[in-house]
């Protein structure tokens, strides 16, 4: 990949609003529309992230690893040149990743967060950064890379220890292009939480004190701990909400969001839990439903969109196991959110015996293998954390995933971990997984790293798992 030193014209929002550079839409003819492509060499583009990776000596100072469709691996650190910082011990640079147009020149943006960013002595600060896309790669030039914690001009709030700005990160869409930014900050104000909604510099403050959402920001309630995000709806767990007399017990909010100009701003919103009328189960003592969370939209036939969702509850019990988990997931029509299904590893056909301490559900993904503005249900795939432990007499233990279509039961899930799909049986721990449109990435806790194709997972193909030799 050629790449070059240009210089691109910059546009300031006004002052009311998150005073950023914006790149202008100089390559934009050359970047996909329907993939993700930072570069704007018209190949897809992958991107894998290592919040443990060392740095100059700093232990997790964390590493963000892009794969461009070229072939060529650019890591991305806050030793790189042009990128905001320096690395800290236990920063987690890169705990979560999002993809975004964020200024909308059709070249995709990544979006990266340090929960455990320290700013001004304030340990578990937060940021986040914003690294625009263009045909030189990401940080190729000063500006490129914008640096966003809540002392940034135009964000609400202060930087206070322990607010964990980037606690979770996710993307939405505007005319089929992933425009919108939600960023939690499950620690604000005791850990009631927050999320911040940006838009080409426009930024919306949402909590449960917010005009339009349900119920009262609480001390603990931790409300932005996980996101997920689709064209309209904006998805919220939150763990450590308590419902009637029952504490910790977790709920989820599904808020309709559209755009006002650039601003984000709320049409509506309800809450899910599982005492809410359709859903599977009973909402109990540390169930902390929402701990994990995950969407997509979804065309129908009408050519309007849907959104589809999951919700992990990696601390429920099930029957007398401890902590065994369980998924739920849900798809939205018009104004109604309706339950797919609900199920754990006691469901048929899915692999794997309960167990106490397994936490299916501990890590949540969606893949599409369709132009994001073409996708149907049939073309989502929900990825599903669990932390075996071996003793199930299975031939595995350490975390695992499986692999759901969004479309179909439970129970044509398939397996993915050691000596499965292509993997060497290694003793594989899954630490974390990333999804490109060929390839399922996994991180182990070993330091192994697998490019797995989706045609074997999806189509019982049998291609080469490639070892990922990446620093």
């Amino acid at each position: 990949m050629r790449r070059y030193p240009v210089l691109l014209p910059v546009l300031l929002f006004a002052a009311t609003s998150l005073a950023v550079a914006i790149a202008g839409p100089a390559h934009a003819s050359n970047c996909l529309t329907s993939y993700v492509d930072f570069d704007g060499d018209g190949l897809s583009d992958s991107f894998f992230a290592d919040a443990t990776a060392e740095v100059e000596g700093h232990r997790s100072a964390g590493a963000v690893y892009v794969e461009y469709g070229d072939g060529t691996v650019q890591v991305l650190t806050q030793a790189t040149p042009n990128v905001p910082g320096n690395p800290e011990t236990v920063d987690r640079f890169g705990d979560e990743v999002a993809v975004a147009d964020y200024n909308m020149d059709n070249c995709e943006d990544l979006i990266v967060a340090a929960p455990n960013e320290m700013i001004d002595g304030m340990p578990a600060a937060g940021a986040v950064w914003i690294f625009l896309g263009g045909p030189d790669g990401f940080a190729s030039q000063p500006g490129s890379v914008l640096n966003i914690d809540q002392d940034s001009p135009g964000i609400p709030g202060a930087v206070e220890a322990y607010d964990e700005f980037g606690s979770a990160v996710a993307s939405g869409l505007e005319n089929g292009k992933s425009g919108v930014i939600a960023i939690g900050s499950y620690g604000e104000n005791e850990d009631g939480g927050a999320v911040y909604l940006l838009h080409r510099g426009e930024v919306t403050l949402i909590n449960q004190n917010s005009s339009g959402i349900p119920g009262d920001r609480e001390n603990g309630d931790n409300f932005g701990r996980s996101l997920g995000m689709s064209q309209r709806h904006l998805i919220v767990g939150v763990p450590g909400e308590g419902v009637g007399d029952e504490v910790q017990v977790g709920i989820v909010q599904v808020i309709e969001y559209r755009l006002d100009g650039y601003k984000p701003q709320v049409v509506s919103a309800q809450t899910i839990s599982q005492d809410t009328p359709g859903v599977s189960g009973a909402s109990e003592v540390h169930d902390f439903f929402g701990t994990t969370v995950v969407a997509n939209s979804y065309a129908i036939a009408s050519g309007f969109t849907e959104t589809y969702f999951a919700v992990g509850v990696p601390s429920e019990d099930v029957g007398d196991v401890n902590w065994a988990g369980m998924v739920h997931t849900f798809t939205t029509s018009g104004d109604s959110v309706t339950e797919l299904h609900a199920f754990h590893q006691d469901t048929t056909g899915v692999n794997g015996v309960l167990e106490a301490s397994d936490a299916f559900g501990w890590e949540l993904d969606l893949d599409t293998r369709a132009p994001r503005i073409q996708t149907r249900i049939t073309d989502l795939s929900l990825i599903v954390g669990v932390d075996e432990d071996g003793s199930d007499g299975e031939g595995f233990s350490g975390a695992s995933l499986h692999v759901f279509p969004a479309s179909k039961s439970p129970g044509a899930g398939v397996w993915v971990g050691s000596g499965a799909v292509g993997i060497p049986f290694t003793n594989l721990e899954i630490h974390q997984t990333f999804t490109s449109k060929t390839w399922l990435w996994i991180d182990s806790l070993e330091g192994e790293r697998y490019a797995v194709p989706w045609v074997n997972i999806l189509e019982g193909a049998d291609e080469p798992v490639r070892t990922v030799p990446w620093p």
